[in-house]
């Protein structure tokens, strides 16, 4: 990934929590009472939270910086200070300009090279939005095709079964264990050849014991590409639709 790294996606999730964090304990009494009523504590669980992502936290944050968000935000052992809270604030816009950055050059680039890409790649790339799609499988055969198939139910703009079929593959990078990924981002460029380079950042489903944010990248160069949806029935789209409105 050039635009989409994981790095940038790691850091997607400080900012996000950073962004949180000063608020942790303005929680209703309601709600603290609801978590009791529950038998959980809800103190406690912020502290797991934030033990949970330390290790990521001091990857991208001085090790003061998280001491001090422990101490003033979480625990509330220290007073709270403006300047800890600014600096928060400032972190999470930083980072915003990083990500709207790498969003600018890739759609820049896209539009750069379209005339250059498949059609039928670039009519699927523009009407599906695979974020959130997971990976059903994929299969390689050896006359050099590659079909990635795909569960749309939890996407943002894949209403089936997508299959992603390429053609006249030269370079194929999917881990083994894709199975189960979920689709996060992508991006294409062209090869010096002039093949399409398509590449995708995915969640993966099982990673190394340890790690915060387990990540896969999907990277496949080929010359040719078809698309083709199994639709979901009426209902389903209903359903789906209406579970994405509850979350």
């Amino acid at each position: 990934m050039l635009y989409f790294t994981k790095e940038m996606y790691e850091k997607m999730q400080v900012c996000g929590y950073l962004r949180v964090v000063p608020h942790l304990n303005e929680q209703s009494e309601e709600s603290i009472e609801w978590f009791a009523a529950q038998g959980r504590d809800y103190r406690s669980e912020r502290r797991q939270e934030f033990l949970h992502l330390k290790p990521l936290l001091l990857k991208y944050v001085p090790d003061y910086r998280v001491s001090a968000i422990f101490e003033q935000f979480v625990a509330e052992t220290e007073p709270r200070t403006e300047e800890l809270t600014e600096y928060v604030s400032q972190w999470a816009e930083k980072y915003d300009k990083e990500w709207l950055t790498a969003s600018r050059s890739s759609r820049e680039e896209y539009h750069e090279i379209r005339s250059k890409l498949p059609e039928n790649f670039t009519a699927m790339y523009e009407k599906h939005n695979l974020h959130d799609a997971k990976i059903i499988s994929v299969q390689s055969s050896e006359d050099g095709v590659v079909v990635v198939k795909l569960d749309g139910s939890g996407s943002l703009g894949l209403y089936g079964t997508g299959y992603l079929t390429f053609e006249d593959v030269h370079i194929c990078e999917i881990p083994d264990d894709a199975d189960g990924d979920w689709w996060l981002y992508d991006e294409v460029h062209l090869t010096p050849e002039g093949h399409m380079d398509f590449r995708a950042l995915l969640h993966a489903s099982s990673g190394p014991a340890g790690e915060i944010v387990p990540l896969h990248e999907l990277r496949i160069v080929a010359r040719g590409f078809k698309f083709a949806l199994e639709k979901f029935a009426e209902a389903e789209v209903c359903q789906v639709e209406g579970l994405r409105k509850s979350e």
